[in-house]
This record gives C-alpha cells, structure tokens and sequence, in this order.
C-alpha cells in the first residue's frame, strides 16, 4: 500500500466520520430547543425542565463519530467531546509509539542493507543480528501504537456515551465532602471520618 494509498484512506475515514451520525445531536438539541416555553406577556420566566433538557441535549455527542474520529486522527475524537488534555495525551502517545516502530523499522532496513553489503560472514551475521533486534522493537513499537490507537477509540466512544449524562441530582459528592471533616489541634491535624 503506498503512501498515497494510506492518506487517501484516512480521508475517506475523516469525511466519513464526519458523516456519522453527526447531525444527530444538532437534531436533539433543536428538538429540545423547540421544547422551551418563551415567557409570555407578564411572565419572567422559562420552563426550567425544558431548560434542563435544551442543556443535556446540547452536550449529547454520537458515541460512533467520536470513535471513528479517533481512528481517524489522534485526538480527534477527544477533541469532539471537548476532552482538551485527553486529546493532547492520546495525541503524543500515538504519535510517539509510530514514530518509535517507524524509526526502529528504518534502523533495521539499514541493517539488513548493510549485512547484504558486508564483506565477510561474521560481519554479516553481526549485522543480522543487530536487524533481528531492530525488528522485535519494531514489533514492541507497532503493538503499543495499537493498543493506544484502540484505547483512543474506547475513550472517545464512553466519553461521547457519558457526556449528556446528568449527574447533579446524584448526593455522592455532597455525603463525601459532609463525611470528611479536618480540625486542626495546635502542631497536628485531626481528620475525622463519619461512617454512616
């Protein structure tokens, strides 16, 4: 597959997870937006469950165009679901391990260029072996690509399925900070945990 071959795949991958399931959510949130209730003459005030769902539908992302956006390009998908820091992590990680496997696959291909000019056998056999090393590190390089490559996608596709999900009415966060309580006693600190 030639490098043309490569890019141009990777376009059509682009353009179609552009295509997936984008509008999706422009259609909830307009659906939603037309749920509002504009205060009539008199009133100061909007529905506020209807509000509530404009906000939530508003943050609805397509689980399956995140995900194909992040086989697409590094990030991408992180990007799409507005996961800033994520993007950039998934981004180095998978730029990182293809230019390592990149690298150490070019190191063994001039390994085996130079054995093949290599004068005697010893010297051949030598630069062989140091070829044999270049490739299991290629082999150790492409799998961790890989296996960022798929954990982007994971990420990308749970995220998207996550980001309209309404936790505000969950009491976890406020029983957690309610339970821990820090009292400070002259040099110490005394931390106080209430079970139940």
């Amino acid at each position: 597959m030639t490098k043309w071959a490569i890019v141009t795949t990777l376009l059509a991958l682009a353009a179609a997870a552009g295509a997936v399931d984008v509008n999706v959510a422009d259609d909830e949130a307009k659906k939603a937006e037309a749920v509002v209730l504009t205060p009539g003459e008199g009133e100061g005030y909007y529905d506020s469950v209807a509000l509530a769902e404009l906000e939530l539908a508003q943050r609805r992302r397509s689980p399956t165009g995140a995900l194909w956006r992040s086989f697409a390009l590094p990030g991408w998908g992180q990007i799409y679901n507005e996961q800033y820091v994520k993007a950039g992590v998934m981004m180095a990680a998978e730029a990182g391990t293809l230019y390592m496997a990149i690298d150490n696959y070019l190191i063994s291909r001039k390994y085996l260029r130079e054995a093949r000019a290599a004068p005697s056998k010893e010297e051949r056999a030598e630069k062989l072996e140091r070829r044999e090393q270049y490739i299991v590190e290629t082999e150790f390089w492409g799998w961790l690509f890989v296996g960022a490559l798929a954990f982007s996608m994971m990420d990308a596709y749970v995220d998207a399925h996550l980001a309209d999900w309404d936790v505000s009415d969950l009491p976890a966060d406020e029983e957690a900070s309610s339970r821990l309580h820090l009292t400070p006693y002259g040099l110490g600190l005394a931390v106080t945990i209430d079970i139940m």
